[in-house]
């Protein structure tokens, strides 16, 4: 599934905005954009907010981590608001989704509304939000832009895992290996 950062403002609109708690103001193009509190996020807002990096301890990683974050309140906010179970509900969401990422063909709406629906009994604490093994950051060839750099042989066995459903075992194994995002997010 590919995404851009519009689509965020339209599957956060859909569902009449997510909560977000942020620890520490932010900041867009040098401008207060966001007290630090728990908000009730628009999509111009949730935009804002998963664009962040430069002001970010950590830049790129933290922002990655936000947008985890809102990943996580679109689905608490899913299913808080009975749009995971109301097929009412999540037509229009799925609506937004599918106008907002592409897919392979062969994800169709009936599979996407398939999967959210089997999402119905799966709470925020089966959910786990991770990224990839990476050795650090690089320059693009050219050196024009900054690249992060994949740990390939820690990626291809986190692979593994999760093609055997593995994963918890990973993680306990190479705790280190991965960014796993936290309650609470920079």
């Amino acid at each position: 599934m590919i995404t851009d950062f519009e689509s965020f403002k339209a599957m956060t609109d859909e569902l009449g905005g997510v909560m977000i708690t942020v620890p520490k103001n932010t900041y867009d193009h040098g401008k207060l954009a966001m007290q630090a509190g728990t908000h009730l996020l628009s999509g111009d807002q949730a935009l804002t907010y998963v664009r962040e990096r430069y002001g970010l301890a950590r830049g790129d990683f933290d922002r990655v981590q936000r947008q985890q974050n809102w990943m996580r309140a679109i689905f608490t906010r899913a299913r808080s608001t009975g749009t995971l179970s109301n097929p009412v509900q999540l037509l229009p969401f799925l609506t937004a989704v599918t106008k907002s990422v592409t897919v392979d063909n062969e994800f169709s709406l009936d599979e996407m509304r398939s999967i959210a629906l089997s999402m119905r009994g799966v709470g925020n604490g089966l959910v786990g939000f991770y990224t990839v093994p990476v050795t650090g950051t690089g320059r693009s060839p050219d050196g024009t832009q900054s690249i992060v750099v994949l740990n390939r042989p820690a990626f291809d066995e986190l692979m593994v895992a999760v093609a055997n459903d593995q994963v918890a075992a990973y993680l306990a194994a190479h705790p280190h290996d991965v960014d796993t995002l936290t309650s609470v997010v920079s």
